[in-house]
C-alpha cells in the first residue's frame, strides 16, 4: 500500500491558498453536507476546509473507532490499517487526528475507542500485547490533543480473542481528549439518580440534586450483528448507539456538529442527528455509505424518545426537584438553629417560614416570625441569620436568601393568598398538614426535641426515609 504522506502533499502555491481561505469566515454549511461521504480520512482536510476555516472551525467533537492496525480488514484496497506497516499506520493516524485538531473549536473534544490486541506470532513463537489506545493516545497528544479520561468499555459480547494464556476479552478502552481548558462537559446529563442511601429524605445538601457522578466504567453491549432490522449492514466493528449517545450528551449541546473520519456504517452521524446535533462522517467502503442511507439512518432514527437515557433523564429531573424542595424547606430549620447557635441569648422564635419564589431554584425567602416581647431582637437575629448562612450546613444547601423578621400579628398578612405546609418537631421531609393563619397557634405548640420552632413552606414534600432505586424511578 502506498503510504499516505503522497496524498497530503500540496504544492506551496495551493499551501499559501488554502492557509489564505482559512483565515477568512468560510461559507455555513447547506444541510446535505452533514452525512456520510465516501471518502479518505486522509483527505479530510479537503472535505472539512469548504466550511471550517481557523478563525471559525466547525466541529464540535468527534467520536471514532480508527482502524485497529492490521488486526481487520475493511475491505478496501486503500484502507488505512490493513497491510501497512506499523510506523505508516501510525504516521496515517497522527495527520487525521492534526486535521481535526485544526478544524475543531477551543470548546471541542476528540473521543478514540479502541482495544489492544495480540500481534501475529510465526512458528515457535509468543504473540505479544499491541497496545494500541496508548499509541493512539500519544500520536494524538503529538498532533496537540489533551488526554483528559480513560474510560473501560464493558461490551458484554465480542470478538472470541480467547487462548492459551489469554482470558476471555470484553472491554476496550474510551480515550477522551480535549483542545483548550474550556472544554464541554455536560455531566449533569449522565447523571444517576438511583441507588442513593437509606436516609437521604433527611439530608438533601449532601446530595447533588442531579444523581451521582457516572462512573469511568459503561456497560453498553455492542449490536448483534444482524439487528439492524431486516438489512445486511454486517460492519466489522459497530459502535452501538447507546455508547454514542453518553458521548454525545457529555460533550456536545443541540446545533453542534459531530465528526466520525472512520464512520463505517455511519451509527455515530445517524445518532448526532437524532438528538438534534449535526453529524458528518467519511468512509472509503461504499457498501458502509449505501447502508447508511438506506438501513442505519432510518433504523437509529426511530429511536426518538424512546432510549435508556431519556428515561434516565426523566428521572433525574425527578429526583432534581424533589431534593430541591427538601432542600428548601430543611434550610429554614438549620438557619433558625444555627443562629441561636451563633448568639445563644436569641429567644426562640414563634415559627420560621421558609418561601421558595416561584420559577427559582435557589432563590428563598426566610421569614423569622417572632412574638410581639422578642421583637426587639430582630436587629440580633437578622444578623444572626446572615452569619449562618455563610457557614456550614447551611452554606452547602446551594441557596441565595434573603431575611425579614415580623411580629405574630402579622401572620395573617403572611399567609393571605399563599397555600402553605406545616412542618413539626424537626421532621422537615413530611409535612403534617396544610397551614392555615388560624390553625398556626394550633401547630406551633407541638412539641419539638431540640427546641425547633416551626416551619412552614409554600414548598410540599412528603417523603419517608427509603432507599432509593434505579427501578423505583421507572428506569430498566
Amino acid at each position: 500500500m502506498k503510504v499516505a504522506a503522497a496524498r497530503l502533499t500540496a504544492s506551496p502555491r495551493a499551501e499559501a491558498t488554502r492557509m489564505r481561505d482559512a483565515m477568512t469566515s468560510p461559507p455555513d454549511p447547506p444541510a446535505e453536507f452533514f452525512t456520510v461521504h465516501r471518502g479518505d480520512a486522509r483527505r479530510l482536510p479537503m472535505l472539512l476546509s469548504q466550511h471550517s476555516g481557523v478563525g471559525a472551525p466547525l466541529l464540535t467533537t468527534t467520536i471514532t473507532s480508527p482502524p485497529y492496525f492490521d488486526l481487520k480488514d475493511y475491505g478496501h484496497q486503500d484502507q488505512v490499517g490493513y497491510g501497512q506497516r506499523e510506523d505508516e499506520y501510525l504516521v496515517d493516524v497522527r495527520r487525521v487526528f492534526e486535521a481535526i485538531f485544526q478544524h475543531t473549536r477551543a470548546d471541542g473534544s476528540l473521543w478514540l475507542v479502541a482495544d489492544a490486541f495480540r500481534t501475529r506470532a510465526g512458528k515457535g513463537q509468543v504473540g505479544r500485547m499491541q497496545l494500541l489506545p496508548f499509541q493512539l493516545a500519544m500520536e494524538a497528544e503529538t498532533a496537540g490533543w489533551v488526554l483528559r479520561d480513560v474510560i473501560i468499555w464493558l461490551k458484554d459480547k465480542t470478538l472470541p480473542w480467547s487462548s492459551s494464556g489469554r482470558t476471555r476479552n470484553q472491554f476496550e478502552y474510551i480515550l477522551f481528549f480535549v483542545k483548550s481548558p474550556q472544554f464541554k462537559y455536560r455531566i449533569d446529563r449522565l447523571r444517576e439518580p438511583g441507588d442513593l442511601a437509606q436516609w437521604w429524605v433527611k439530608y438533601p445538601e449532601r446530595y447533588n440534586p442531579a444523581g451521582k457522578a457516572p462512573s469511568n466504567v459503561w456497560a453498553v453491549p455492542i449490536p448483534v450483528q444482524g439487528s439492524w432490522a431486516n438489512t445486511t449492514v454486517e460492519h466489522a466493528c459497530p459502535l452501538p448507539a447507546d455508547l454514542v449517545e453518553r458521548m454525545l450528551l457529555l460533550s456536545t449541546d443541540e446545533g453542534d456538529v459531530a465528526l466520525d473520519p472512520f464512520a463505517g456504517s455511519g451509527v455515530v452521524v445517524a445518532e448526532a442527528e437524532r438528538l438534534g446535533r449535526r453529524g458528518l462522517g467519511v468512509e472509503l467502503n461504499e457498501r458502509y455509505v449505501e447502508a447508511f442511507e438506506s438501513d442505519v439512518r432510518p433504523e437509529i432514527l426511530r429511536r426518538r424518545g424512546d432510549d435508556f437515557l431519556q428515561r434516565l433523564g426523566t428521572a433525574s429531573d425527578e429526583l432534581r426537584r424533589t431534593i430541591l424542595d427538601l432542600r428548601a424547606v430543611k434550610y429554614a430549620k438549620v438557619l433558625a438553629l444555627r443562629s441561636r447557635d451563633i448568639d445563644p441569648s436569641l429567644p426562640r422564635p414563634y415559627a420560621i417560614y421558609a418561601l421558595r419564589p416561584a420559577k427559582s431554584e435557589t432563590s428563598m425567602k426566610v421569614l423569622l416570625v417572632l412574638r410581639d416581647d422578642d421583637f426587639t431582637r430582630s436587629g440580633d437575629y437578622l444578623t444572626a441569620l446572615d452569619r449562618a448562612s455563610k457557614r456550614s450546613p447551611a452554606s452547602k444547601f446551594g441557596l441565595i436568601p434573603t431575611f425579614q423578621v415580623a411580629r405574630m400579628g402579622d401572620i395573617a398578612s403572611i399567609h393571605k393568598g399563599r397555600r402553605l405546609w406545616a412542618y413539626v418537631g424537626g421532621q422537615t421531609h413530611r409535612a403534617v398538614g396544610i397551614c392555615r393563619s388560624k390553625d398556626i397557634h394550633d401547630w406551633a405548640a407541638r412539641p419539638s426535641r431540640h427546641d425547633i420552632p416551626l416551619v412552614v413552606s409554600n414548598v410540599y414534600v412528603n417523603e419517608s426515609p427509603r432507599r432509593l432505586r434505579l427501578a423505583e424511578s421507572g428506569v430498566r
